[in-house]
């Protein structure tokens, strides 16, 4: 037996108990639940009826899981903007030492996150009860909000140049954080403009055509920024770049109309004490403020240890060359940033589709499952209908959506610092 073959036989016997474990609490498991996923099976009853696809297909039947799987996208979705913004927002204070007593903040912020979930759900469990402060709060300001939800439904345009501006605004600190191509930066301000205009200039005057109205906005708004681009600008953006940034614009302004519109409902609808998690329009909502500021201390300390992995030789040369605070900000330390950032987005993205321990402790999916979520549902089907068959398709319908959200996030928030 030669040298090397034995040094491999010595490294493989070394491995082996690291390896034999991996296999019967990693890969059996991982196979196993595949054939479970295509088959009927308890998880008590020993015997095992295989049946194909039909798992996948009754999900994608199932008006349940139809249900969880829009909770979980809007809580996703609903989360990761607020609780990335506020970290990096807290992360650039304590860096910078605009905050007094850094070290206090910055373990304060971090606080929720060695606090177990559970009792961190219990302790919003009474926040949003009916006798709890925030409906102590509710009931005195409800009032002025109805009042001032009432002015501006009454005075539409108005309404719709607020919203427009506030689109345009977080279009625009986006663009900074994202995009840094100054000779093509008047071409996306400009399709940022032209794409939210025509979307919902298309709303208002094809509106009597019903659901049509979308797809001929559809067709319509990025034609009109291809052409306006091509004719206004000599450094031109490609195709790509334009359907990607009308596409951003228009899910954003439809983003921030929804809001504004669940807002008012909530506001016009509220007529008393009654605990926020028993609304079906804002338990879910609630859980999500809930999770933000639980949230928010974990990301805040990534930001800050990668705020300081870069080098203050780069500031200080801003600095002579007499660049002011804002312009670092924007100029340095954001583009040195996205990879943390990216990093941020992909780790909390993944967390937030697993979501489970705030739903489990405060609402068990309720009220009228308007906020179950996926990881929520395959529990109850597995462990308390005992359909690990069907759970097991569930789990791999919800990995199969974590891929590819995560691929689709490597393809464009890949960095190149």
């Amino acid at each position: 037996m030669s040298a090397r073959t034995k040094e491999k036989l010595t490294t493989f016997l070394f491995l082996s108990p690291w390896l034999i474990l991996f296999a019967i609490f990693s890969i059996y498991p991982l196979i196993f639940s595949v054939i479970v996923s295509l088959s009927r099976y308890s998880g008590i009853n020993p015997h095992m009826q295989f049946i194909g696809i039909a798992n996948y297909v009754r999900a994608f039947q199932d008006d349940v899981f139809l249900t969880s799987l829009k909770n979980t996208f809007l809580f996703v979705v609903g989360t990761i903007p607020f609780t990335t913004a506020i970290s990096l927002f807290l992360a650039i204070m304590i860096n910078d030492k605009l905050l007094p007593m850094r070290e206090f903040f910055q373990a304060g912020f971090f606080l929720p996150s060695v606090i177990s979930m559970v009792v961190i759900s219990l302790i919003w469990l009474y926040l949003y009860s009916a006798e709890g402060p925030f409906n102590m709060m509710m009931e005195k300001v409800s009032g002025p909000l109805k009042n001032s939800v009432t002015f501006f439904r009454h005075s539409g345009f108005l309404s719709w140049i607020i919203l427009y501006i506030i689109t345009l605004l977080i279009l625009y600190v986006l663009d900074l954080m994202i995009a840094f191509d100054e000779d093509t930066k008047k071409n996306r301000v400009a399709a940022y403009f032209i794409s939210v205009a025509t979307w919902s200039a298309l709303h208002i005057g094809f509106s009597f055509t019903g659901w049509w109205w979308i797809l001929i906005a559809s067709v319509v708004t990025p034609l009109v920024v291809i052409l306006v681009d091509s004719l206004s600008f000599k450094e031109r953006l490609n195709v790509r770049s334009k359907l990607l940034i009308t596409f951003s614009s228009v899910v954003i302004w439809e983003t921030i109309v929804a809001l504004s519109s669940w807002m008012g409902k909530v506001i016009m609808d509220y007529s008393g004490r009654i605990s926020f998690l028993a609304r079906p329009e804002t338990a879910l909502s609630s859980i999500m403020v809930m999770d933000v500021w639980s949230a928010i201390g974990y990301y805040t300390l990534l930001f800050i240890a990668g705020l300081r992995s870069i080098p203050d030789d780069i500031y200080e040369a801003a600095k002579i060359d007499g660049a002011n605070r804002w312009q670092i900000t924007l100029r340095i330390t954001l583009p040195l940033l996205k990879p943390t950032l990216f990093f941020i987005i992909a780790i909390n993205t993944i967390r937030s589709f697993q979501i489970f321990t705030e739903i489990f402790t405060m609402t068990g999916g309720g009220p009228s499952h308007a906020t179950e979520t996926i990881v929520h549902y395959m529990y109850i089907v597995g462990f308390r209908r005992f359909e690990m068959g069907y759970a097991s398709a569930i789990s791999y319908i919800l990995f199969g959506i974590v891929m590819g959200v995560t691929l689709i996030q490597k393809r464009f928030l890949r960095s190149d610092v």
